[in-house]
């Protein structure tokens, strides 16, 4: 399962990286986050502001080692565990850090 998720994780910096893609496609995959807590990891999304959202079951067996985010630029992130919804399996995570960008929500117009 680790191999499979950095194969994700490199095709994501590559996406990140390519010219050719519309500007909203490189954007979105620039705040994808590789997420390690110990033998676990997972992906997730940075939000901005310090803020992101990974699975629940990435850090359910969190017991207070260190956890990290590693932007597809490569700048990695402690972060610690805000809250947590087992039954929706998301997980807000936060950074001392505040690192600029975040993914743009869409509105209705």
């Amino acid at each position: 399962m680790g191999k499979l998720i950095a194969v994700a994780f490199c095709l994501l910096v590559s996406i990140a990286n390519a010219d050719e893609l519309p500007e909203p496609v490189r954007e979105s995959a620039a705040n994808t986050v590789f997420v390690q807590d110990g033998p676990y990891r997972g992906s997730g999304v940075y939000l901005g502001d310090g803020l992101y959202l990974s699975a629940w079951h990435v850090v359910e067996n969190n017991d207070g080692r260190k956890i990290t985010v590693t932007k597809p630029n490569g700048d990695v992130y402690s972060v610690s565990i805000l809250a947590t919804d087992k039954e929706s399996d998301i997980a807000l995570l936060e950074s001392v850090d505040k690192p600029a960008g975040g993914v743009q929500v869409a509105s209705d117009e």
